[in-house]
């Protein structure tokens, strides 16, 4: 009787062990399948996608640890055409969704089919000091613009990093300006500026540098950093033959007449560069454009220039530019937004409100004019012209960036700061109806024309291959009008600038 109770300890025993070897095995197979799951590559997350960055701004000193100052930053794939950005936000104490950013104009300044990133500013609805860690958000980005505002799609973390800029130029320090809100009375809101950055439909333009580079920079460097920045596009985009050597950041201090105890640069930089330039036999012209005239932004850029503007005593590169539908300017600039260390190069948008005469956007050009407009072009380049709705840019080859050669083209030389219109030669004669003359001239003033003899019953010359500055016209042909090249201000003909002091020049 004992010997089955033995058997039935022994099967016991046998299934005891077959189980544990049983999960055993089974734990085995189970790291091996953990294994094998983390060794798959992580999927890049579907783009466009947003991110999120609350600001320590410091300007010059004055430091704004967590300022109320958010940074979203779009990556997306470019587009042939134009996209707009909209972003709606909950976070500190708005209560509500607020539409924070509005049908603003996103430019594919690296090409179709590229990623590429741009930055926008917003206010974080806090208390000045106060941390925001989460916030929920909605954003679109589409090919038309938005009646209403996006839904909000899901809840992220919030980002902390310096925002750090000091003084370029002038020796005077940068104001820091808080994002603008809303303010209630009496049931009317009194909002001038608008809290939200608000953009419209494309009217002129888009127009944008590919290509362009941002190199980090120190403190009070931005003039040298963005002039530097230029010339490399340039030398790059038209294959100009610069030395490298010959247009660094150091290089370019010296150009400037950058100094660290001045804090930057002079006033007249640019007339200090255009010099070295020249002695250097850079062909690429320097001219500074009334600050009033923000449409030459525009037409500069869509004429293939760089433009360099100060805002608020820091000078950025503009990338990108459009004109919108209700008459304001979208910009892109590029530049270094934390001279303390590296990392902080960026593009971001900012508006030009027509009715304010200021910048909307961003810690650095919150409520700030323009003051200085400086334009470079590579010698035989198109100059732009003075028209509200220019054209788009014009196509380039970096062997040949004038263009057609059977059109009149301004072109630059290094020894004189007006442009001297040359004609090429053609086997047809042409028909103008007018010699312009190019006497140099005020900024205001309008180029004159010589009337030519009205043409004969019988042709008094044959055309030929020589350059002449008129052609004979023909009978048969009718003429017509030829356009008056737009010659950038001669910087000779401007008045004497005094330096002023912080508040008078805020009040200009």
């Amino acid at each position: 009787m004992r010997v089955p109770r033995r058997r039935v300890r022994l099967r016991l025993l046998a299934s005891s062990r077959g189980k544990k070897r049983a999960a055993l095995g089974l734990a085995l197979a189970s790291l091996a399948v953990l294994g094998a799951e983390r060794q798959k590559p992580n999927p890049v997350a579907t783009l466009p996608r947003v991110s999120f960055t609350q600001l320590d701004v410091e300007f010059d000193g004055d430091r704004h640890d967590k300022s109320q100052w958010g940074e979203a930053s779009l990556r997306f794939v470019g587009s042939g055409n134009v996209l707009y950005f909209n972003l709606t936000v909950l976070s500190g104490h708005s209560g509500s969704p607020v539409w924070r950013i509005q049908n603003v104009p996103v430019l594919s300044r690296e090409g179709p089919g590229v990623r590429q990133t741009t930055t926008f500013h917003f206010h974080l609805a806090n208390s000045p000091g106060e941390r925001v860690a989460q916030l929920q958000y909605g954003f679109a980005l589409t090919e038309t613009t938005l009646a209403s505002m996006p839904d909000l799609q899901g809840r992220t973390n919030v980002e902390r990093r310096d925002y750090a800029i000091d003084t370029g130029y002038g020796g005077i320090p940068i104001v820091y300006v808080p994002p603008p809100e809303a303010h209630i009375g009496g049931g009317v809101e009194l909002a001038a500026p608008p809290e939200a950055l608000i953009g419209a439909a494309v009217a002129a333009g888009p127009c944008s540098h590919e290509g362009f580079p941002n190199i980090d920079v120190g403190k009070d460097e931005c003039v040298p950093g963005a002039v530097s920045n230029s010339l490399n596009w340039m030398n790059e985009t038209y294959g100009l033959g610069i030395s490298v050597n010959d247009i660094t950041l150091e290089k370019m201090k010296t150009a400037t007449g950058w100094k660290a105890e001045n804090k930057g640069c002079g006033l007249f930089w640019s007339e200090k560069k255009k010099a070295y330039l020249e002695e250097h036999e850079i062909p690429v012209s320097t001219e500074e454009v009334d600050a009033f005239r923000i449409n030459r932004i525009l037409e500069a850029v869509c004429a293939g220039c760089d433009v360099e503007i100060g805002i608020g005593e820091h000078c950025v590169a503009v990338t990108g530019a459009v004109k919108q539908a209700d008459g304001n300017y979208s910009f892109e600039l590029t530049h270094d937004s934390d001279q303390k260390k590296p990392g902080g190069t960026i593009t971001e948008k900012a508006t030009w409100d027509v009715a304010l005469g200021q910048f909307q956007g961003g810690p650095d050009v919150q409520n700030k004019t323009i003051e200085f407009i400086v334009v470079e072009c590579p010698f035989g380049s198109p100059t732009p012209t003075p028209t509200e709705t220019p054209s788009r840019t014009p196509t380039r080859t970096p062997t040949s960036p004038q263009g057609p050669t059977n059109t009149p083209t301004p072109t630059l030389t290094p020894s004189s700061p007006t442009a001297t219109a040359t004609s090429t030669p053609t086997n047809t004669p042409a028909v103008p109806t007018g010699t312009p003359t190019d006497t140099p001239v005020a900024p205001s003033s309008t180029p004159t024309t010589t009337a030519t003899p009205p043409p004969t019953d019988t042709p008094t010359a044959t055309p030929t291959n020589t350059p002449s500055g008129t052609a004979t016209p023909t009978p048969t042909l009718t003429p017509t009008a030829t356009p008056t090249p737009f010659t950038l201000p001669d910087p000779l003909s401007r008045p004497t600038r005094t330096p002023l002091g912080p508040a008078a020049r805020r009040a200009t």
